[in-house]
């Protein structure tokens, strides 16, 4: 949206408290001048933002302080890759995004996407860093009725009702991540090699989109009839997850991910792509509700690991035990808590509202 365009709204509607995200600093430049209290709302994992405050704090104090956290890294490749992606983003979109001017514009607190029983020690971090509070709202995810597009999913539904509990591993890499043709074939022959059963959807950039016959390894689709299903674009994925023959999610670790993973209580089998995703898969690791897939030294997918791991979490059952009973844990303490963490959020609204009349 064009400031112009945001600066009339603002103006028409004379709101008493504008929230907004880490894309929009500008925004709450605007209603500074309009004398309305503005408060961020990060909807990323907040152990990535700790991460980076760090790494700044000592890039401009010239220290060489270790973080505290050292289940909390990146792989030599995965930086190089982040570099890269940054180098570019800067390019096409100059400094539009800027998580650090977002953070300072905001009042003196700032929501996030969270809940302290998985990021309370990175919370504080930041907090302390930052020095806002950071006030976590809960996961906010979406359990909406999607029964009007029954229809479009209903072999999907019908493939996990035939199989058994806990016997099948969902593969989805988000709606921004799109493999390539290399990728595309090592996590296809991993999951022949696995024996499990599966869901993978598969994604492809707009205007590139191209058949899944012609897509994955000849003859796959043939040799894995009937106990694998492949989608072309989207999946009913809170379907998924949620039914009881999903025993495992082959994730990239997105936040929206790793937070439905753990509502439903699904391992989380990490395979992190870029960005903050390996700090996410790292998180996921460390509280005990994934394993991490791993990657050869030059951050690629190896068709032998990815099959390893889905074999023995979903179909030998040897591990991803106690990462399902933690997840199953996590889960029903979420449902019940969950929504309690929005009430202190609420009355710190409330009372930036009030001080504005």
């Amino acid at each position: 949206m064009a400031k112009t365009n945001f600066q009339n709204i603002l103006n028409t509607l004379k709101p008493d408290l504008l929230v907004y995200d880490g894309f929009q600093p500008w925004a709450s430049e605007l209603a500074a001048l309009n004398h309305i209290p503005s408060v961020l709302f990060l909807v990323v994992g907040t152990v990535n933002l700790s991460s980076v405050y760090h790494s700044r704090r000592c890039r401009v104090s010239g220290a060489n302080e270790t973080y505290p956290f050292p289940a909390i890294f990146y792989r030599d490749y995965e930086i190089k890759k982040i570099l890269a992606k940054l180098q570019e983003s800067k390019a096409k979109e100059g400094d539009e995004f800027d998580v650090f001017k977002s953070i300072e514009l905001s009042s003196d607190i700032v929501l996030v996407k969270s809940w302290r029983e998985m990021e309370g020690k990175y919370i504080d971090h930041l907090s302390s860093s930052c020095g806002k509070k950071l006030i976590a709202v809960g996961p906010f995810s979406n359990h909406e009725d999607d029964s009007k597009e029954a229809d479009s999913y209903s072999h999907i539904i019908e493939f996990l009702n035939s199989k058994d509990e806990a016997s099948l591993v969902y593969v989805s890499f988000g709606s921004e991540y799109f493999l390539s043709k290399e990728e595309r074939e090592e996590i296809a022959i991993g999951l022949e090699l696995s024996n499990a059963n599966f869901i993978w959807v598969v994604r492809f950039p707009v205007g590139h989109a191209i058949g899944l016959e012609e897509a994955l390894p000849e003859r796959f689709l043939e040799r894995v009839k009937g106990r694998g299903t492949v989608v072309n674009g989207w999946a009913p994925q809170a379907k998924i997850l949620g039914h009881r023959s999903t025993g495992g999610f082959v994730s990239h670790c997105g936040w929206g991910s790793v937070i439905e993973s753990i509502y439903y209580g699904v391992p989380l089998l990490a395979l992190p792509m870029h960005l903050d995703q390996p700090l996410h898969a790292r998180l996921a690791v460390e509280i005990g509700v994934g394993i991490e897939i791993f990657k050869d030294a030059d951050g690629q997918i190896k068709r032998e690991d990815f099959a390893r791991v889905i074999n023995e979490v979903v179909v030998k059952k040897k591990e991803g035990q106690l990462q399902r009973q933690k997840a199953m844990e996590l889960s029903k303490k979420l449902r019940e808590e969950g929504e309690e963490e929005l009430h202190e959020a609420i009355e710190k609204l409330r009372s930036l509202c009030s001080k504005n009349k």
